[in-house]
């Protein structure tokens, strides 16, 4: 994900100052890049006033969305300063932080009235917390009134406007929020949403759809057979944690994610989830069309476990021919919750047997071409299909003028693969925001790049068992920036990203190792990158010398 909590300790002037007192000798050292402590104790060392300083998301009750707040722990120091060295305390904090994003979006020019609120009236608070977002006050004695964090209507206004998607800023902590809630989500097992007519996929997990753009177009309609009379009838997939699998229906690579309809936003028109497969239904072979008539469901059969719904599966006759489960609204008191259950228990007992193929739920057709009452939460798009990704977020912005976020999804690779501990588990999927995923950013175009290239050349190697991606980067990568990180990774992916060497051992670290030693280790004459290294936070990288486990 692209907006990690950001720990910073020395501007990069600092850091590249530092990292110019190593000799060659130290470039030796090329098998594990980062490996020399003196470098990341220096770093750590260098805060005067502020031991540590990160942003958070945090709820706020009066606002639509969470704030972004720059959560600060001072040294003892800086939490002891009088107010001759405020500035000088600040100056050390906005050296480090003002040109995040964060700051830049949200800000109204009161971060150091509230910085100096806090220095003054709460030294013993462990952390100060203060938000770009919120307005000016008269003097010091209103501000301490107000806890340091004043708040006003214009304020509350701004960040519900940035939450509807009418500011810059609002793609990316959408689109980053919207990765987080399906993780969430995927690893959410709950077995029903309260009560035993709710079933899970209403909270929980991801209900996705494949489209294919050359015969649904728009791809938020749906195809003219599941309108006609007899087939009535919307393929979806669910993926959780428990009902993974590791292949898209038709091969497909790109498609839409609904909203669950209890945390859909209001004004949407929700379709009812009618009924459920443990594996591809084969819908449109079927007689009575998607669903079953209700004499030949799975409960009307007896068939309510799915240890139950695997014998029937096993015995003989053609796919099309088996159950599915009743799970829509007119299965209440029929337990639709534990119906839906035995889709998963029916996953578990296949295992590895049927790991590549998905399963399958049908939702009842919706009204076409009314894009803004589809309950779109994202789309999305695994290995090569972030093309036609874009395709369909620049359709839906056309017609709405409202950003649907991109998010990619890396499926799992096996049914109960063992990882080492400290790696990534690749029987599970992943969900990420990538900036340079988006084609529209802000109510524009995604920015362009502001180096022609970032790397003069990049190769495999490999040392041992570790295979590595050696990067020379460019002159102007060399200096690659935060808001310009995506694009240097997006040059990379592009030219890498299918290579076995990443795909087959792709841990998810390949950007925090980049964004790691573009910070840290510039001055190398090459920067080696491990696609099996794990995803983690940008503190949690550099602790590791660039390079986790």
């Amino acid at each position: 994900m692209i907006f990690s909590r950001v720990k910073r300790h020395v501007s990069l002037d600092t850091e590249s100052a530092e990292m110019k007192k190593f000799t060659s000798k130290h470039l030796s050292v090329a098998a594990c890049v980062l490996c020399c402590s003196p470098l990341f104790s220096a770093v750590a060392q260098e805060g005067i006033y502020i031991d540590s300083a990160r942003w958070e998301l945090r709820d706020s009750p009066r606002a639509k969305q969470p704030i972004w707040t720059l959560s600060i722990i001072p040294t003892e120091k800086g939490r002891y300063i009088g107010e001759q060295e405020f500035a000088q305390a600040f100056e050390e904090l906005s050296k480090n932080h003002s040109q995040d994003w964060q700051w830049r979006t949200y800000d109204r020019g009161v971060m150091k009235q509230q910085f100096d609120c806090h220095a003054r009236y709460t030294k013993e608070k462990h952390d100060w917390n203060i938000e770009p977002f919120r307005p000016s006050v008269p003097d010091q004695a209103q501000l301490w009134a107000q806890g340091c964090n004043p708040i006003d209507q214009e304020s509350i206004n701004r960040l519900n406007q940035i939450a509807a998607g009418d500011e810059s800023g609002s793609t990316l902590l959408v689109g980053q929020r919207t990765a987080e809630n399906m993780t969430k989500r995927y690893y959410d097992k709950r077995e029903n949403c309260g009560t035993s007519n709710r079933p899970a996929f209403l909270c929980s997990g991801i209900l996705m759809r494949v489209v294919d753009r050359a015969k649904i177009n728009p791809v938020w309609n749906t195809s003219r057979t599941s309108q006609k009379e007899g087939h009535r009838g919307v393929s979806f997939s669910y993926m959780r944690t428990d009902t993974r699998f590791a292949a898209l229906a038709w091969q497909n690579n790109s498609g839409i994610i609904f909203y669950p309809k209890l945390s859909a936003p209001a004004g949407k028109l929700y379709p009812d989830v009618l009924c459920a497969f443990p594996v591809d239904a084969w819908g449109w072979h079927r007689a009575d069309g998607p669903c079953d008539k209700p004499e030949n469901t799975c409960q009307a059969k007896g068939y309510v476990t799915g240890a139950q719904w695997l014998a029937h599966f096993r015995e003989p006759g053609k796919q099309e021919e088996k159950c599915g489960f009743d799970v829509s609204k007119d299965a209440k008191g029929k337990n639709p919750a534990a119906s839906f259950m035995a889709i998963r228990d029916a996953m578990k007992l296949l295992g590895n047997e049927r790991f590549d193929e998905w399963n399958e739920l049908v939702l009842s057709p919706w009204q076409q071409n009314t894009p803004e009452t589809v309950p779109l939460e994202a789309f999305f798009y695994t290995g090569t299909g972030v093309e036609e990704a874009r395709k369909n977020q620049t359709d839906f912005y056309e017609k709405t003028g409202r950003v649907v976020p991109i998010v990619k999804i890396t499926l799992p690779e096996s049914y109960d693969r063992k990882d080492p501990p400290g790696k990534v588990n690749r029987s599970e999927a992943r969900f990420d925001f990538f900036a340079v995923d988006q084609a529209i950013i802000r109510g524009t175009s995604a920015p362009s790049a502001r180096c022609a290239n970032y790397f003069d050349s990049a190769n495999w190697i490999t040392r041992g068992t570790m295979v590595s991606l050696s990067v020379v980067p460019s002159a102007c990568g060399r200096y690659v920036g935060d808001a310009d990180l995506d694009n240097a990774i997006a040059e990379l992916m592009h030219k890498h990203g299918l290579d076995s060497q990443w795909t087959v051992n792709d841990g998810g670290g390949m950007r925090a190792q980049l964004e790691c030693v573009s910070r840290y280790a510039r001055d190398f004459a090459q920067w080696n990158l491990e696609p099996f290294r794990p995803k983690l936070s940008s503190e949690e990288t550099r602790l590791a010398s660039c390079n986790p486990n």
